[in-house]
């Protein structure tokens, strides 16, 4: 019994050192990673602080001359009470509004509580009317809304809100509600649009970071990335943000999270107007990108120290297990009856002793291992098993066995035009393979005389389907020897004929001879019966009979035969019922011979009873031929002009040569095509045919690949380009027809050079170019080298796909 070794002394040695190395080395790089972490936090955190605090005041400051300006238009209304604007007020607002360029509209409304917001006063430039494509009325209601909610909930300061969505463009609104006059007790609402250019222009200076201006209620107003205002966006569920909205602090730095999980360090700083704050924040990934190279670098430090320990312990527990697992690996092939093994003692330790005694040990067991050896060629190994035991003694033991015959026909005629040499070389190559079959289903060789083979079955054990191994082992006999006889007639050799015959009876099996010289063999009537039933093989022109007793037990187990023959022989006062062996079912059904069709109905047709002396004729040899009886594979007939058949599908083989019946293939029905456009090719020669077809087609009456398909002149009739296929194409781009209306490509001349060089198209292939209102064919394309394409055959075809340009 072999005992698997799980783990070797010198695998516990590299475990225990490599864990120790390990756990040494994971200790100092995770105290050392964690406090490089920490500092890397503690910067970025302090660079984030720094970059809310100092975009705060610019962002404050760009805010302060836009309140400053509609606090001077608030102060010109107010004097005039808004009910009626002279004109040099109106002069004022326009000044302003023409010396910031950020502003795009400024309007004035008075603010009843009942009636809500009323116009007084609105203006705006005429390039903000180009630039934004609408008229004034519409620019007037876009922000007036959502800055009046933005108002109701903190009427008494500035508002800031984001009015992007509505201008398609980033737009903040400011406005701001007056005081109460003391005369008549109303307010008034100025409001106007200013573009973010500056400050994202101001944002977008950071890099790595990200930085955006949001409200109380988390919508963000101005953002580093301008799609995150165009498109409104609320981070109200950040925790940065609800740290703000508590109003407890101005300024404040934490890490928290996104609502995908993505993680990052940050900082807010509020500006002190409107409600709003900055915000300065950087992934996590980013800021400790070097905290991961100093932990990749120690990573990698620590696998070359392992590697390294693991080297040197390898070396040293080497030096102890070698000799232990050379004399383990000794011991596995002696298990396994291999006892040529070299082992030479090295030290004068306790190894070296046991190495010598071992080699002492395997070389008795080589000496006895030989004598078995050299003892089982006369025998079968079972037998020699039981001989070399003392199992089997003088004398014998009735048994039931299945005993085949096989002779060579007419040996005498063919070994006499031969040498002893050639004669026993030729008996040597046919004994071997027939006996390796005879041994692949359990048999027994009991011996050979001359160039007779015979052989048992059910001895020195016997088993239920004793008769049905030796059946088998006759089909696959008669198969090899089909394969023998096409060797030799490759080398110019006569073919040889053999006929086998099995008999199942009851015979004497045992050691026969003398004390001197002993063989094991089987004696009985039933013996010479098989005999007999291989020499009436000649008569009945039969390669395998059975006998009746044999057929008994075979035929429930998917052997095929003819009816029942009865034949007379030598020594035998009654007739003998035999069988012709056609062949067997597999375990799907199907029917598994080597005989032809005209074999096997002359086995089944076979009269009743024949005599040893007469002679009946034997099916011509010419009709043999191997054939599966179910096969999907037909001859084709060559001699006969076939008809046209359909269009052909996309599995075609092509014959160049039918009179060798070689074929190529299988190619698709624009391969064909390709073959045939070649100049030189053999057209009026060559056939195709589809798995299945009964005959041959000549290739030149299929329409589809007649050669007239390929004539030069022929007009151009494929159908237009494809409008999407136009709308994006290059005018250095080329597109290639192909069967079915399919469109390929885009590709570049030099592609569809390489293209027809490798044969997967002709040189009146159609193609197609932005510009052209038809397609062209492939020699037509500008500056293309036609003369190098029209002489010379071009290459057999191969499945090569179509290389396109863009994925190139």
């Amino acid at each position: 019994m072999n005992v698997k070794i799980r783990l070797g002394i010198s695998t516990k040695l590299i475990f225990m050192v490599t864990l120790i190395v390990l756990a040494a080395i994971g200790v100092v790089v995770s105290i050392a990673s964690d406090l490089f972490k920490e500092e890397s936090i503690s910067r970025v955190q302090e660079t984030n602080k720094d970059v809310a605090e100092s975009l705060a005041e610019q962002s404050l400051a760009l805010f302060r001359d836009t309140s400053e300006n509609m606090t001077l238009i608030a102060e010109t209304v107010t004097q005039t009470n808004g009910r009626s604007m002279t004109s040099e007020s109106r002069q004022f607002i326009q000044n302003i509004m023409r010396t910031n360029d950020d502003l795009l509209t400024i309007g004035v409304y008075r603010f009843d509580p009942k009636d809500g917001f009323q116009e007084i006063f609105f203006t705006t430039k005429d390039e903000v009317l180009a630039e934004f494509d609408t008229r004034v009325n519409t620019l007037r209601g876009l922000s007036l809304q959502p800055l009046a909610r933005a108002l109701n909930s903190n009427p008494d300061s500035l508002a800031i809100v984001n009015t992007s969505y509505a201008f398609k463009k980033p737009v903040l609104t400011v406005g701001f509600l007056t005081k109460e006059s003391s005369k008549n007790r109303e307010r008034w609402l100025v409001k106007s649009e200013l573009r973010q250019d500056r400050f994202i222009r101001l944002f977008q200076r950071r890099s790595m970071l990200t930085v955006y201006l949001i409200d109380i209620d988390g919508n963000i107003l101005v953002h580093s990335n301008p799609q995150f205002v165009i498109k409104p966006y609320n981070v109200s569920s950040y925790p940065i943000v609800q740290k703000f909205k508590e109003r407890k602090i101005n300024n404040q730095e934490m890490e928290f999270s996104d609502d995908q999980g993505n993680t990052y360090l940050g900082a807010f700083k509020t500006l002190g107007i409107g409600n709003t704050a900055i915000v300065a924040q950087i992934e996590s990934s980013k800021a400790l990108a070097a905290v991961m190279r100093v932990q990749y670098r120690a990573l990698l430090v620590t696998a070359m120290v392992i590697g390294l320990a693991f080297i040197l312990n390898f070396i040293f527990s080497k030096s102890m297990t070698s000799p232990l697992g050379t004399l383990y690996a000794a011991t596995e092939k002696i298990s396994e009856g291999n006892f040529d093994v070299k082992l030479e003692p090295k030290g004068s330790d306790e190894i070296g002793a046991l190495t010598f005694a071992f080699k002492k040990m395997a070389s008795g067991l080589q000496e006895r291992d030989r004598l078995k050896s050299t003892f089982s060629k006369f025998h079968s190994k079972e037998i020699a098993q039981k001989i070399l035991s003392g199992e089997i003694k003088l004398g014998g033991e009735r048994k039931m066995a299945t005993v085949f015959f096989s002779d060579i026909r007419e040996f005498t005629a063919i070994s006499e035009n031969m040498s002893p040499d050639e004669v026993l070389g030729m008996l040597n190559e046919y004994m071997t393979e027939m006996v390796k079959i005879i041994y692949r289903h359990d048999g027994v060789v009991d011996k050979y005389v001359g160039d007779a083979i015979m052989a048992l079955w059910g001895i020195p054990h016997s088993g239920p389907e004793d008769a049905y191994k030796a059946v088998l082992a006759a089909l696959h006999m008669r198969r090899e020897l089909r394969l023998f006889n096409k060797k030799r007639k490759s080398r110019n050799q006569p073919e040889i004929k053999v006929g086998m015959g099995i008999h199942t009876g009851e015979v004497v099996a045992g050691n026969m001879g003398s004390d001197q010289r002993l063989e094991y063999t089987v004696i009985g009537d039933n013996v010479n019966q098989a005999s007999r039933i291989e020499s009436a093989t000649k008569e009945l022109d039969s390669d395998i009979l059975i006998s009746d007793s044999t057929w008994a037990l075979v035929k429930s187990k998917g052997i095929l035969a003819g009816p029942v023959r009865e034949i007379h022989v030598k020594g035998k006062a009654h007739v003998i019922s035999v069988h012709q062996v056609i062949g067997y079912k597999d375990a799907a059904g199907s029917v598994i011979t080597d005989l032809s069709v005209d074999e096997q109905n002359y086995i089944m047709n076979a009269r009743d009873s024949i005599i040893i002396s007469q002679t009946t004729a034997t099916t011509s040899e010419s009709a043999r031929y191997t054939q599966p009886v179910s096969g999907v594979f037909h001859r084709h007939d060559l001699s006969r002009s076939a008809i046209p058949i359909p269009e052909p599908g996309d599995e075609w083989y092509l014959v160049r040569n039918p009179a060798s019946g070689g074929h190529e293939g299988p190619f698709t029905t624009q391969q064909l095509k390709v073959i045939a456009g070649q100049a030189g090719f053999p057209f009026e020669q060559a056939y195709v045919f589809k798995e299945g077809d009964s005959q041959m087609t000549p290739m030149s009456h299929i329409p589809s690949l007649s050669r007239r398909v390929f004539s030069p002149n022929r007009p151009i009739n494929a159908p237009p380009m494809p409008i999407e296929i136009q709308a994006e194409a290059d005018l250095d781009e080329w597109y290639i027809y192909g069967d079915e209306s399919t469109t390929y490509g885009p590709y570049s001349v030099e592609q569809i050079r390489q293209t027809l060089e490798a044969g997967n198209i002709v040189r009146t292939t159609y193609v197609w170019r932005q510009g052209m209102d038809k397609w062209i064919y492939v020699y037509q394309i500008p500056g293309f080298d036609r003369r190098g394409h029209g002489g010379e055959a071009m290459p057999r075809p191969v499945p090569v796909p179509l290389v396109n340009k863009r994925q190139a």
